[in-house]
């Protein structure tokens, strides 16, 4: 169990390449995060805070999470279909790139302190740091070309 945030490019999930989630790819470039619940903080709240607010229960979102989290921006708020054959839609928030990359540094050094809990060090390039700076490369990569921002929904 964990917080898995899938990305939407253009309306569209970023494609399913095999059978285990984290295989959510564009071109070739992961468009999944995924962070398991034991023990906080939590960077993908950090990250994507109003991506968390959209669901149902982000009444008590943060007193789950055990952090503050609060909606920073007003971002827009899109539904969309996560599989083909589902007939309710998901909320998702658009993302520009910008703000992701602001958001970056502060999401890493989040990383790096709950990983420091654990007695874990992390040094640069290790992948779990790598899979948010590959996320926020994919966001400006992707509105580079198409010139829209991606669309995040997270399922927890």
């Amino acid at each position: 169990m964990g917080i898995d945030v899938y990305t939407a490019i253009n309306g569209k999930l970023a494609h399913h390449t095999g059978e285990d989630p984290k295989d959510w790819t564009y071109d070739g470039v992961h468009g999944y995060l995924r962070e398991s619940y034991g023990g906080g903080p939590f960077a993908t709240a950090i990250l994507l805070p109003e991506a968390f607010l959209t669901e149902s229960n982000s009444d008590h979102c943060s007193e789950w999470l055990g952090q503050k989290v609060k909606k920073e921006l007003p971002l827009r708020v899109i539904s969309l279909l996560l599989y083909a054959d589902e007939e309710a839609p998901y909320l998702a928030v658009e993302y520009p790139a910008a703000i992701l990359r602001k958001r970056l540094a502060k999401t890493l050094s989040t990383v790096v302190k709950r990983y420091k809990g654990f007695g874990i060090e992390l040094e640069k390039g290790n992948p779990v740091l790598q899979q948010f700076i590959d996320f926020v490369e994919l966001a400006e990569r992707v509105e580079r070309e198409t010139g829209q921002p991606i669309a995040v929904h997270i399922s927890w």
